[in-house]
């Protein structure tokens, strides 16, 4: 199923209206909103790009966007030959040392490893063009990160922004337990039904699946028969 989306701004400026949440903080909301997305495990929240970079002095920067690594291919080298190579990533903690190592070293077994760490991406490679196919943030015009517009998943996620705010001023002592308790609960049914929906998605999509094969197969079956009993009743023997 393809989701829509909706700003995270939009969710926590609707959160900052009351004067309770008047005073969070943006860039927090943001990454407690991430964690939550994380927890309920949607996993079309993240969307699929493709991006060409170039590498110069062995190392490029990443897509601002990016969160995890699909696939990398080498499409031009140094010398701004076309090339398809498909790049492989390495654990070998020494790649950023290749450009002062390679002159004792056969830089053909390491041209096509990759290195990730921040938002860098190191390579065997001095210079040359890739092109990365990544799962990034899906993000708005403004480069506001977007949540699934989906009721269930939007109350799961305000209600554990506010969850954690509310703790940050319970230990300053500006709001009693009781209150933090009261959003625990609501976080809790919040969540609860935001998984159980995307339970329940996964099951359409098995159905889908088990509704396309029996399609086919019916279709087999009356040609066979020349479309001879097509509309005959079926009846099941036990």
């Amino acid at each position: 199923m393809e989701l829509k989306f909706i700003s995270l701004k939009a969710v926590i400026d609707r959160i900052m209206m009351s004067p309770l949440y008047n005073s969070l903080r943006f860039d927090s909301a943001i990454l407690w909103a991430i964690d939550i997305i994380n927890l309920i495990e949607v996993p079309e929240f993240f969307v699929q790009k493709t991006k060409v970079i170039h590498v110069e002095d062995y190392r490029c920067l990443l897509p601002y966007d990016y969160v995890t690594i699909t696939k990398i291919n080498l499409t031009t080298d140094g010398d701004g030959l076309p090339q398809r190579k498909a790049m492989k990533t390495t654990s070998d903690p020494y790649l950023k040392g290749y450009p002062l190592r390679q002159a004792n070293m056969d830089q053909r077994e390491v041209e096509l490893d990759y290195r990730v760490e921040g938002d860098y991406l190191y390579t065997g490679i001095e210079s040359g063009v890739i092109e990365v196919a990544y799962k990034a943030l899906p993000l708005d015009s403004d480069n506001y990160i977007m949540i699934p517009d989906n009721i269930f998943i939007i109350r799961a996620v305000e209600s554990y922004i506010k969850l954690q705010y509310l703790k940050i001023l319970y230990d300053m002592d500006e709001v009693t337990r009781d209150k933090v308790e009261s959003m625990e609960v609501d976080y809790n049914w919040n969540v609860g039904q935001a998984q159980a929906q995307r339970q329940f998605e996964n099951l359409d999509k098995l159905e889908s699946v088990k509704n396309a094969v029996s399609r086919l197969v019916l279709l087999k079956n009356v040609h066979e028969t020349d479309y001879r009993y097509a509309t005959s009743k079926e009846y099941r023997r036990i």
